[in-house]
């Protein structure tokens, strides 16, 4: 090997090492509430709503892989009602098993503290490396790596601990293999199995950005064939070619996993949330003032995130200028005719069904477009349409760099000096990024928000398996109670637990459970949970969820008051249980749960003892329902 080789190769590690130290050192303060302070492993953002569900998936998926169980189904949550698929979910088999070992070691809080400084950071570096594509100036490709990891599109997710979406390396990393393939650098099979493994890789972390990718990857080729017909032939050509070797090696990895998705046990079709047509708003490009998408959520549900932050889909003044200058002045060049193209149809359709000035805003600018007729096509109606914010930031990433590109090569052919030319792309870069680095809203804000009650931490660390659980307030969605999902995670799942917050199937044409209101015994045990709920109990809704006991066979049931104190349903249980519950500080608990027996009249001598006591005591109101009902 020639000294220059070495040399180049050396040139080429140093590049990646200081990329990836110097936004690491952006993701850790990013973090830095849990890292600066040493809560590294016993705080994270809140421990509600999605944080909880992904926390919950950090620790199951290497706990079933580890103990030598199946990692496409679990009774662990849904328990006695046909458990949860969890290919139908978002179940970030990869980020979880790439985070194991510190799950393992320390538990999920550890390892989701890692996670939201790799997922920026990875996804960054993956823009790197596309970047010296086209640049070999280290701060540029450097800048654009920062600027895609560290979107708005990306950190509006990281704040909820989407790991399926932030954990976004996969589109860059497709372009690099593009790329490669058509300028002959990478033959045709070569690509093929670097892009199979891609595929199996994006399928691992979630299968919602596979088919934005796919979404994206059709758009190019659409806007490849209008600007330059006779090369997209060639172009398509050796895709396919690459193609052809690329199916069959992610084919037989992912055959199981997506057939049991599709058609397994538990399985649900069609849309799985309710806001999937719903896309972001026009106005939010430039808009820093507006809120987004997490602001539409109960803060009870998901606890103290901190600020919102930008819209998912911000890009400043600064970006949109420059955008419109590189337009103009790079006008002839079919490479940015076909990325600016592919662009902007990806903005339409992440505008959803209807274009408006702000995301959520009731009434639309436009009332119909392109997403009306393609977001009902199989695979596409799964599609939460805002997401695809990501896609569109990787491709105005990789324009915005062609462009600074440019604009370095105009500067020499004038004769300016290095420092000059270095001086000036410097300002127009920080010109551009200016109103997102500000707009920010830095770090992230952890929180305890949601913890398990002291009791409830110790109760589950001493269960064995086998046992089962029954939480109230119920944990199911809607209305979004999931703390529970993180205390059976950090319990190290010792129990099994009835309800959870996951989309699974109603029974109604298998329509997920975010569309369709909960009935028979889920609506009976969300009813008799509602923190909200009045100070009566049906009952209709006694039977059922005397049902739901002797069909579902709880062990324990444990009743944490959340938000206020509701005298209800603890004396509901002790009514059908027949006995007192066990009293651990605020909470109540029965162990050994047995069989439960509805009576006529429970209702009322419920309703009686509860308007009658006017108490806070926790024993006082259950103990008159079994005085009165014996």
């Amino acid at each position: 090997m020639g000294v220059t080789a070495l040399q180049g190769r050396r040139r080429v590690m140093a590049g990646h090492v200081g990329c990836l130290s110097l936004l690491g050192v952006l993701g850790l303060l990013l973090n830095q509430q849990v890292w600066l302070h040493g809560l590294w492993s016993t705080q994270t953002l809140s421990e509600k709503g999605d944080v909880a569900e992904q926390l919950w998936f950090l620790g199951v998926i290497p706990h079933l892989l580890f103990s030598g169980h199946s990692i496409l189904h679990t009774d662990l949550a849904y328990a006695g009602s046909g458990g949860v698929n969890l290919m139908a979910n978002t179940s970030i088999v990869g980020p979880a098993l790439l985070l194991s070992p510190f799950t393992l070691w320390s538990g999920p809080i550890l390892a989701m503290n890692v996670g939201l400084v790799l997922a920026p950071v990875l996804s960054g570096w993956a823009m790197y490396v596309l970047a010296t594509r086209f640049t070999r100036s280290f701060w540029l490709a450097t800048v654009a790596g920062a600027f895609y990891g560290f979107s708005p599109a990306l950190l509006s997710h990281l704040r909820v601990g989407h790991f399926q979406l932030t954990f976004a390396l996969v589109i860059p990393l497709a372009g690099v293999l593009a790329i490669d393939l058509l300028r002959g650098t990478r033959s045709e099979k070569r690509t093929g199995v670097y892009a199979g493994l891609l595929i199996i890789l994006q399928y691992s972390i979630g299968a919602e950005m596979l088919a934005i990718e796919g979404l994206t990857a059709g758009v190019l080729m659409v806007m490849a064939f209008l600007v330059h017909r006779r090369a997209s032939l060639v172009w398509f050509k050796k895709g396919l070619k690459a193609l052809l070797v690329a199916a069959p090696i992610a084919g037989v990895a992912l055959v199981v996993p997506v057939a049991y998705e599709l058609f397994g046990p538990r399985h649900f079709s069609g849309a799985p949330w309710a806001n999937v047509r719903e896309g972001v708003g026009i106005a939010d490009y430039v808009d820093t003032g507006t809120s987004h998408e997490l602001s539409t959520f109960l803060p009870g549900a998901f606890g103290n995130l901190g600020p919102n932050g930008l819209p998912l889909n911000f890009v400043g003044f600064g970006v949109l200028v420059s955008v419109i200058v590189i337009a103009f002045s790079m006008r002839r060049d079919r490479r940015m005719q076909l990325l600016g193209g592919a662009t902007l149809l990806l903005m339409i359709f992440n505008w959803g069904q209807s274009l408006t000035a702000h995301r959520g805003d009731v009434v639309p600018i436009f009332s119909w477009l392109p997403w009306r007729v393609v977001g009902h096509l199989p695979v596409l109606e799964q599609l939460t349409v805002s997401r695809v914010s990501i896609a569109v930031s990787g491709l105005l990433t990789v324009y915005l760099l062609l462009g600074w590109v440019h604009l370095i090569e105009v500067l020499r052919n004038r004769g300016l000096s290095e420092v000059k030319v270095s001086i000036a792309t410097t300002s127009v870069v920080a010109l551009a990024l200016a109103p997102i680095i500000i707009g920010q809203s830095f770090p992230l804000i952890s929180s305890t928000d949601g913890a398990a009650p002291p009791w409830v931490t110790s109760f589950g660390n001493s269960l064995s398996h086998g046992d089962r659980v029954l939480f109230l307030p119920y944990p199911t969605t809607p209305p979004g109670k999931s703390e529970q999902l993180s205390w059976q995670a950090k319990a190290k799942f010792s129990y099994e637990m009835l309800g959870g917050y996951l989309a699974v199937p109603t029974g109604r044409d298998n329509a997920s459970n975010f569309l369709v209101h909960a009935t028979g015994e889920e609506a009976a045990l969300l009813d008799l949970g509602n923190q909200f709920g009045p100070d009566t109990v049906s009952a209709k809704t006694l039977r059922l969820v005397a049902r739901a006991i002797n069909h579902r066979h709880p062990t324990t049931v444990i009743i944490v008051p959340s938000f206020v104190y509701r005298a209800t349903p603890g004396a509901a249980i002790s009514a059908l249980l027949g006995r007192p519950p066990g009293i651990k500080g605020n909470i109540m608990v029965w162990r050994n749960v047995g069989h439960a027996t509805y009576h006529e009249g429970d209702a009322q001598i419920i309703a009686n003892c509860v308007a009658t006591l006017h108490t806070t005591n926790l024993r006082a109101i259950p103990d008159c329902v079994l005085t009165h009902g014996s």
